[in-house]
């Protein structure tokens, strides 16, 4: 993904600052949804007890 952000960043319309954020911004909202894929995926191959125990750590 680091290459798609790099990418959309070496496009001359991209090469303002506002055009700098929203590729930012962009990039950021596709990390943080490919992480709470791999988050679901992970939660599911956990039992009861250690879903609970990794909620309250994060909670921490």
């Amino acid at each position: 993904m680091d290459g798609e952000l790099q990418a959309r960043l070496d496009t001359p319309q991209n090469y303002t600052t506002s055009g700098m954020m929203d590729c930012l911004a962009r990039a950021t909202e596709e990390w943080e949804s490919e992480l709470n894929q791999h988050y679901k995926a992970f939660l599911a191959l956990l039992a009861p007890q250690q879903k609970g125990r990794l909620k309250a750590v994060q909670r921490k």
